[in-house]
């Protein structure tokens, strides 16, 4: 009988999962076989392309996947355990001393007009504060307006907000008084709300 190759066999395009596969096993040194689940150990169906970019991604339960460039629709509710938003933290902020913050810069826009909810959350020693304001820019205007605040230890924590259009930065400098004089370590959600194009949108803590 001749040899055959492989490209000699004809081609199954179901192959089962108890379908048997060879390989070699290196540690023994010698060919083995295999069943296609253990060897996959998943069903991939379609002639798409999954490129991890060499990360590894859980599927916590089976379910369609949202994706990140298309519009969504969920059935269920989502919990998010690490906040929602841009987060940025910043350590010993100073007492009594107006000082920039963070920048929100968009990238990719032709019309800078938007709006973004900014969740604050300031604490050090005894003194324990949040605060909720919502910033809205258009072009070079910017202009932070508090929507609720709970203060412990803190007379004061004020925002205010300047735009650049040529970097398409926002500025956020804040001042925060507290009754021990104390520095600060102050966490930041940024969550655009709506925007004139499509930007980009990052966070950076000064």
């Amino acid at each position: 009988m001749a040899n055959k190759t492989y490209n000699d066999h004809p081609t199954d395009n179901t192959p089962a999962a108890d379908d048997l596969i060879p390989y070699w096993d290196v540690a023994s040194s010698a060919a083995r076989k295999a069943t296609r689940a253990k060897i996959v150990g998943a069903t991939i169906t379609g002639d798409g392309t999954i490129d991890t970019g060499g990360e590894t991604l859980t599927v916590p339960a089976t379910g369609t996947a949202a994706l990140r460039d298309a519009t969504n629709t969920f059935t269920a509710r989502q919990q998010f355990s690490v906040g929602i938003g841009l987060l940025g933290q910043k350590l010993s902020f100073p007492h009594n001393s107006a000082t920039p913050l963070c920048k929100i810069a968009s990238s990719g826009v032709g019309v800078m007009a938007g709006a973004f909810l900014i969740g604050m959350a300031v604490s050090g020693g005894t003194n324990s504060s949040g605060q909720m304001w919502v910033l809205t820019q258009g072009y070079n205007q910017a202009t932070m307006t508090k929507l609720s605040e709970a203060l412990f230890g803190h007379s004061s924590i004020a925002i205010t907000a300047a735009a650049n259009t040529g970097t398409r930065e926002i500025t956020l400098t804040m001042t925060q008084i507290n009754s021990t004089s104390a520095t600060q370590t102050v966490r930041v959600s940024v969550v655009p709300i709506l925007y004139g194009t499509d930007p980009t949108i990052t966070l950076t803590m000064l």
